[in-house]
């Protein structure tokens, strides 16, 4: 920054005004914007009665070589931001905005800027940087991400999902309390007999069967932990015979064997990770909004998987061919009386019921 002083300033190619802040207050000052030969640009003072200041009046506060100042966008009738070298920053006043776009013109010429930073401030560039993102983060979702998690699966230990499950059945126990509907006899026959066809398909982990009520309400629901805790609810055990809750059983014991709980972790937040680098800080929501709706992707994939361990639990339990048809069907009537539709497929954690009642219907001729 220059001392102010009162030598003459050489022919103008532009002259402007704005104000001024120069980084020492808060307080800005009215200033004429004068091209000088070099090229620069000088600010010189005019809060004085004179608001276009002769060469023999003004006061130079500021000289900035051209190519080293910084020009924001001009937007419509709003004043042009100008970074200087000195760190001090000038609006110039919106009238001016034919002026600011010939020295943003010519500071171009001079200096090329990192391509970054070109991009940045292109619109048709951030459009098209965003859509490269995206397909980055779909390529990640269809190749990467599923591979990344089957591959480093095997490196993570079952003591972290024994970690994961204590820290979750602590939340199950506060919110489920132990079912009393249940009656012994039909509990021990269950158990039972789960755990012998679960010998027969030789599960790797130990599997606990537990029988829990939601509440004051039922739960039409079941549920695995990833060290081998499945648990019933009431609403099920009431309306399914022994046979169908073999069927979902083996289900829930598909989530268990192929891991689903820790690979949903791992694609979950690997995918995170690549969207929100691929997207950037520009657009961190879009970054979580891609990643969320690919790990939906990954449960409904992950519930098909285990419907198809759930067919072969069956068969190797001696069930009826079309049990998943009664299952599902059940699975409707309950929906139905509760009265609510189903979200579309893809906002879904689950394949929606229509698909499962197809493949359960194709499953049973075969």
């Amino acid at each position: 920054m220059m001392t102010p002083s009162s030598e003459p300033i050489a022919a103008t190619a532009a002259t402007a005004t704005g104000r001024w802040f120069d980084g020492l207050s808060t307080q800005p000052r009215r200033v004429t914007v004068v091209q000088v030969a070099g090229p620069s640009l000088e600010l010189r003072a005019s809060e004085g009665a004179d608001p276009m200041p002769t060469a023999s009046t003004a006061a130079v506060l500021a000289r900035w070589p051209l190519q080293q100042a910084r020009f924001g966008e001009a937007w419509q009738a709003h004043p042009t931001p100008v970074q200087g070298p000195d760190g001090s920053t000038l609006w110039l006043d919106a009238q001016h905005g034919a002026e600011a776009r010939q020295w943003a013109r010519q500071a171009r010429q001079q200096t090329r800027e990192p391509l970054v930073q070109r991009w940045i401030a292109s619109w048709p560039a951030a459009v098209v940087a965003l859509v490269c993102a995206i397909a980055v983060i779909v390529w990640f979702d269809r190749v990467g991400a599923g591979w990344l998690a089957q591959a480093s699966l095997p490196l993570i230990p079952r003591s972290v999902e024994k970690g994961l499950s204590k820290q979750l059945m602590q939340h199950v126990d506060q919110r489920w309390p132990e079912s009393r509907m249940v009656q012994q006899e039909r509990r021990e026959r269950i158990v039972e007999r789960f755990h012998a066809v679960a010998r027969t398909m030789e599960v790797p982990v130990p599997i606990t069967l537990q029988f829990r009520r939601d509440g004051i309400q039922a739960g039409f629901n079941a549920m695995a932990l990833p060290d081998g805790h499945i648990i019933l609810f009431d609403g099920l055990t009431e309306a399914l015979t022994d046979d169908e809750i073999m069927a979902v059983l083996g289900h829930e014991l598909g989530h268990v064997v192929h891991r689903h709980g820790m690979q949903r972790l791992m694609r979950g937040a690997g995918l995170l990770t690549v969207a929100g680098v691929a997207v950037g800080d520009f657009s961190s929501v879009l970054g979580s909004l891609v990643g969320g709706l690919q790990t939906l992707h990954y449960s409904r994939d992950d519930e098909r998987e285990a419907d198809a361990y759930g067919r072969q639990f069956a068969a190797a339990a001696g069930l009826r061919p079309d049990i998943w048809l009664s299952v599902w069907r059940k699975f409707r009537e309950v929906q139905d009386a509760q009265g609510g539709g189903e979200v579309p497929g893809w906002m879904s954690t689950h394949p929606t019921l229509d698909e499962r009642l197809k493949e359960a219907e194709a499953a049973a001729v075969r």
